[in-house]
């Protein structure tokens, strides 16, 4: 079929001239042969999937770090954690600080050691609001549905370590909090649950895998990432992971699960529920 471009009507093959205003007759665009159907069809789902790339990266639209930025980061926080701020707590508890060991100087010493973790992070990460903060590491997202999966496997990590150590397969750790908790008497010993339920969930996670993680991810694979905040996480808990072998196995464990949901969930709540059941597990012997 031929169509006449000024009027619109239509004749056989076989015409030249539209007999209406005698305009040239040009043919109909031909229909896309099966192979050129199979081009176009590939062509549009490679833009369909450069689509939803692009929505992924979107998650974290004006933070696109690097890891520069967690190595940079890294750093101060060992400065800072490692040295300055000991001895500032040296210099300072014997002046200020009257409830020696007691669960308001705990509360206040974690404070002050999470906001130094926190501080970094946001300054190498750029955020400058809690907003962007919030946006940034993804704490304005709900929940998903990936938290349960990560809850099973945390139970399952935190129960296999209390196996081997019931079987005496390896020594086990001191841990402050817990010990605290045992022997304070009263409401007072809840202080003791303040820093390893609510307040090391938030911040490590925050720090850890809202920026750490998402910034060795701008530069590296997901093994590499992960292996790196493996590592991270055996030097950050070094009075665990060295004294322990059965510790080391699960704070790996755990680093491996918390890691997986940050790459799978757009929200960092997921992590932070996660690791807040998984602190509290050890508490729930002692009530």
């Amino acid at each position: 079929m031929k169509k006449c471009a000024y009027c619109g009507a239509e004749y056989p093959d076989d015409a030249t001239v539209c007999a209406i205003d005698t305009n040239e007759l040009v043919d109909h665009p031909p229909k896309p042969k099966p192979v050129e159907e199979m081009v176009i069809n590939r062509a549009r789902d490679s833009e369909r999937l450069k689509e939803k790339a692009a929505e992924s990266a979107l998650i974290w639209p004006d933070y696109q770090w690097r890891a520069k930025d967690a190595w940079k980061c890294i750093g101060v926080i060992i400065i800072l954690t490692g040295f300055i701020l000991p001895a500032a707590v040296l210099f300072l508890r014997p002046h200020f600080l009257t409830h020696r060991e007691s669960g308001i100087e705990r509360i206040l010493f974690s404070v002050t050691y999470y906001s130094v973790y926190m501080v970094a992070a946001c300054y190498f990460a750029r955020t400058e609001t809690l907003s962007a903060v919030a946006r940034a590491f993804g704490l304005d997202r709900k929940p998903t549905n990936l938290v349960w999966f990560g809850l099973a496997m945390t139970l399952v990590a935190w129960f296999s370590t209390h196996f081997m150590l019931y079987h005496h397969w390896g020594k086990g750790v001191y841990v402050y909090d817990l010990e605290a908790f045992r022997k304070t008497i009263g409401c007072q010993r809840l202080l003791f649950l303040i820093p390893p339920v609510i307040l090391a969930p938030i911040f490590e996670e925050i720090v850890e895998r809202g920026f750490l993680y998402r910034a060795f991810r701008g530069s590296f694979s997901v093994a590499v990432s992960v292996l790196i905040m493996l590592a991270w996480v055996l030097f950050a808990h070094a009075q665990y992971s060295f004294r322990s072998w059965i510790a080391a196995v699960h704070l790996s464990a755990f680093a491996v699960i918390q890691c997986y949901l940050r790459e799978k969930s757009a929200s960092l709540w997921d992590c932070i529920i996660c690791h807040s059941i998984g602190n509290a597990v050890i508490f729930l012997p002692h009530f």
